[in-house]
């Protein structure tokens, strides 16, 4: 049940990772096989969603790391307002996107090459940041992976 296939990811739902790690257990040398890492969601999200609120919990669940990860959204049919690739040789996408009537900075690294091509409708797979830029305290989505729109329908 592939979905959100991209050069890094496949977003799954938990229930599917014990699939995914009996495939990489058992095909990891016998196979031809490229098998990607899964982002694992922890839930599909509106923008009104996303607030200091759940920020505050973010940070109150850390430190993350491997035993505890970072919270894993997504949030479908997500309007791309703006876009450019910025980085050394636009590596890097930095996008504004708008869902209902809120809008979010966004930053996909390593998805410049997706410039051209990015649809003005996405689903996205990210994590709530918060950026202090300038000393001015906002809330920025860390992109994981991009679809274009209708794609989180296909999840299960």
């Amino acid at each position: 049940m592939p979905t959100f296939w991209n050069d890094s990811a496949d977003i799954r739902r938990p229930q599917d990772l014990a699939w995914q790690t009996k495939i990489s257990m058992n095909w990891k040398h016998d196979c031809a096989i490229e098998l990607r890492p899964a982002i694992t969601l922890d839930a599909v999200v509106g923008f009104e969603d996303l607030d200091w609120k759940l920020q505050e919990f973010i940070e109150r669940i850390e430190p993350c790391g491997e035993g505890n990860p970072v919270p894993q959204f997504a949030a479908a049919n997500t309007r791309v307002l703006g876009k450019r690739q910025v980085g050394k040789d636009g590596t890097h996408l930095k996008l504004t996107l708008k869902q209902g009537g809120k809008v979010f900075d966004a930053i996909a690294f390593r998805k410049g090459e997706l410039y051209s091509t990015l649809p003005e409708f996405i689903d996205i797979a990210f994590k709530l940041e918060r950026s202090d830029y300038w000393n001015t305290p906002s809330l920025e989505l860390n992109i994981s992976d991009i679809k274009e729109a209708g794609s989180i329908d296909k999840i299960g």
